[in-house]
């Protein structure tokens, strides 16, 4: 089979080209630091899916922008910590500065 017998091809960018946990967890320091939270990777990261779930569930045409927004909004509730608009907006911005995945570091340096 030869690349060009494809019309179409398709994959997911999460796990195939940027590590999206890590760079949920580094965008979330500013959060996790101003509120003293004391959560581990782990538990910061079910809590961020968490969010994300019931929110794409609640409104499943809201831009990802918006939904990263909110979700950040709902984290600092969660962990009592005050976060204002720009906080929010900014979180939901971070996406760029997300680190790419093992597979895309080792297919891109080849």
């Amino acid at each position: 089979m030869r690349l060009t017998d494809f019309k179409v091809l398709s994959f997911g960018c999460y796990g195939a080209l940027i590590d999206r946990e890590s760079g949920i967890y580094s965008a979330l320091r500013p959060l996790r630091g101003s509120g003293h939270v004391g959560l581990s990777r782990e538990e910061v990261l079910e809590a961020f899916t968490r969010h994300e779930a019931a929110l794409q569930a609640e409104t499943p045409k809201m831009l990802y922008s918006g939904v990263l927004t909110e979700v950040h909004r709902r984290l600092a509730k969660d962990w009592g910590v005050l976060a204002s608009d720009d906080d929010h907006a900014l979180f939901s911005k971070s996406v760029p500065q997300w680190p790419y995945s093992r597979m895309c570091r080792r297919a891109c340096s080849t």
